[in-house]
């Protein structure tokens, strides 16, 4: 099956979005100079359009009309569709200068570059520790808090975040999508897999890497 990819050659210089045409990208540059007068009756976030905060509301309705074809994934509106089909092409567009990895979007570049850097301007006001990224700091303070706020819906565990809840819920599936290359084993998760390859490598876990040949089912994407 052959999937279209979009050329998106103007970038907002405020924040990491692209956009197809110059017009486009006036339009969006709007979001930052005109002030926030449309808000969410829900939860207060505020909008400079009307048709922007029409668009936010479905993500309180639930109701996700844009399927995708590859995995069946549905999602609120059109444009997130479109950004996730980059996940099946395997294009990887953003290359960082500085070492060989490649990424599909532009703001995965930006968080990866920090890395470079090794600068960490995210600090915990608990216990001093400090973070590359927002969002680290922000599932870090959660094990200062205590705070589960994403449950799973077939038993009663809940975690700090969506991406460990995604790894718990294959445990209920069972199905193992990730395959050894060298015996053939099976696992649930990507991670239990480098730890098996350990054993055909003898290299110990930390400062491993490890490229695996993982092959995808429909399920893969089903969470």
């Amino acid at each position: 099956m052959l999937i279209h990819t979009v050329v998106k050659n103007h970038t907002c210089n405020m924040c990491d979005k692209t956009f197809t045409c110059f017009s486009k990208l006036q339009k969006h540059l709007q979001i930052h100079t005109e002030k926030k007068i449309h808000k969410c009756a829900v939860c207060n976030k505020t909008f400079t359009r009307n048709s922007n905060m029409k668009l936010h509301m479905l993500t309180h309705t639930g109701e996700k009309k844009h399927k995708c074809i590859v995995c069946d994934k549905t999602f609120p509106v059109k444009n997130e569709l479109n950004r996730h089909m980059l996940i099946h092409t395997g294009i990887r567009n953003y290359q960082c200068n500085m070492c060989d990895k490649a990424f599909i979007y532009c703001s995965n570049l930006k968080k990866h570059m920090v890395i470079h850097t090794g600068k960490k301007d995210y600090k915990c006001t608990e216990c001093n520790k400090s973070f590359s990224w927002k969002r680290s700091l922000e599932l870090h303070m959660l094990t200062h808090t205590g705070e589960r706020n994403h449950k799973c819906n077939m038993c009663d565990k809940a975690f700090t975040s969506v991406s460990n809840l995604q790894k718990h819920s294959v445990t209920h599936t069972g199905i193992k999508n990730y395959k050894c290359t060298e015996c053939n084993k099976a696992y649930l998760r990507s991670d239990h897999l480098k730890t098996h390859m350990l054993t055909h490598t003898g290299k110990k876990k930390s400062g491993s890497v490890f490229c695996l040949n993982v092959v995808f089912t429909k399920q893969t994407f089903m969470f």
